[in-house]
């Protein structure tokens, strides 16, 4: 972060990169600035040929995936983007953010038909949240209806 603070971006993005094999899960914090970087640079390829060599080596890698897809669609490569990201759907069909990400992909480039799609495939995944209850005596918090609380015993007192 200091070198990005500098304007180095060539360090920040070797910084970064040697960073990317610290811990499993710190890609969700280093791609947004590696991103960022190599935008500043000028060098969103450089950017995808490292997400690209991320992915065959931790081909799983969901992080990975959805950058990978963003930088595509950047680069104006929409259909390559749209792949990636259903095959990471194929994998983990709950994996929100590459549904939302279908959806802005399909919206920026005015397919509306099927953003609309996509979205409500996004929307048919999201859980809607249970109600909660509380009893009016004790405040006890339920997600079913209690016609006697089970904490303190009073009788019709969940609302």
């Amino acid at each position: 972060d200091q070198h990005v603070r500098e304007g180095s971006w060539k360090k920040a993005a070797g910084a970064f990169k040697s960073a990317l094999g610290l811990h499993a899960a710190i890609g969700t914090l280093l791609y947004p600035r590696l991103s960022e970087v190599h935008a500043k640079l000028g060098d969103l390829p450089g950017f995808e040929t490292l997400l690209r060599e991320r992915l065959d080596d931790v081909p799983d890698e969901r992080e990975a995936s959805l950058w990978l897809a963003r930088t595509l669609a950047t680069l104006r490569r929409v259909d390559d983007a749209l792949g990636i990201l259903r095959r990471l759907l194929d994998r983990d069909p709950t994996c929100l953010a590459a549904h939302a990400e279908i959806g802005r992909i399909l919206l920026r480039e005015h397919r509306d038909e099927e953003s609309k799609k996509a979205f409500e495939e996004l929307l048919e995944r999201l859980q809607p949240e249970p109600r909660r209850l509380a009893c009016r005596g004790c405040g006890t918090q339920d997600t079913t209806l209690h016609f006697r609380c089970p904490q303190c015993g009073e009788w019709d007192s969940f609302a």
